[in-house]
């Protein structure tokens, strides 16, 4: 307790850096609002109390992990999430992916900002403009973000060559963008399988029927058992606000003496 005590501090702080996260016209020109509900909208910029948040379970599972970080977060929207885990690690790797461009106040904390790649998104997609691939820095990080849509095969080929340790999904929440998304990290090998901890937001009914068949895909692949999984309830980035989420954690590392402690 002592240990997660100190990382609920440190991202206690970092959301206090931040007093407004979503301009009101990028809020309400954006496709999907930013992953944030108008009726939750007031509730973004409130302090929240020192209840353990999804963000602190991730913040203190890396700890676990020997390797250089190599973070990809699939659904940043206001990017609360995502500032909190840039100003928690250190000469780490970290990527965003999302349908939104990048929210201008998580983007004005960056710096050294070079454009990677772009293309046009596919005829389908609720994203209207072009998908982009950005390179930013963030004090000892590098940080990128992949603007695009998650279904979008074009967008995946810009993160080959990766392999992620840590992996949050909270994008698209149904079993069919879980199943897209799973495909994808298998087919660019995208996933560090000698050390990783994936982490799913926002499971329950059919979701959480998803999560359990990548599961069981996995311990095939990888030799992995009922140690290395975990559902629990965690706030959000909204802390105390609104109703704990639903989380699922697959791991593979070598010390599991704190994990398991979560279960």
């Amino acid at each position: 307790m002592q240990e997660i005590a100190e990382v609920i501090q440190k991202n206690r702080e970092s959301i206090s850096i931040v007093n407004d996260w979503i301009d009101d016209n990028i809020y309400e020109n954006s496709v999907f609002r930013y992953g944030l509900p108008e009726n939750l909208k007031p509730l973004i910029n409130k302090p929240i109390d020192n209840n353990i948040t999804y963000t602190d379970i991730i913040c203190f599972l890396q700890t676990n992990l020997t390797s250089k970080i190599n973070y990809l977060e699939l659904g940043v929207s206001v990017g609360k999430n995502f500032f909190q885990i840039c100003r928690f690690l250190q000469n780490s790797r970290l990527t965003g992916f999302d349908l939104e461009n990048i929210n201008p106040t998580l983007e004005d904390h960056f710096s050294n900002k070079d454009l990677i790649a772009k293309w046009k998104t596919f005829s389908n997609s609720l994203k209207q403009d072009e998908s982009t691939f950005s390179k930013y820095r963030y004090s000892s990080n590098d940080v990128y973000y992949l603007s695009g849509d998650i279904f979008d095969e074009e967008s995946w080929k810009n993160l080959k060559g990766q392999k992620y340790n840590i992996i949050f999904s909270d994008a698209f929440h149904s079993p069919d963008a879980l199943e897209f998304e799973f495909k994808m990290l298998l087919k660019y090998e995208l996933i560090d399988t000698e050390n990783f901890i994936l982490i799913w937001d926002d499971l329950g009914g059919p979701m959480t029927k998803q999560f359990i068949k990548i599961y069981k895909s996995l311990s095939t692949k990888l030799s992995l058992n009922k140690n290395n999984l975990a559902l629990n309830r965690y706030n959000g980035w909204l802390g105390n606000h609104e109703c704990k989420h639903l989380i699922g954690i697959i791991w593979k590392i070598a010390d599991i003496k704190k994990l398991t402690s979560f279960k």
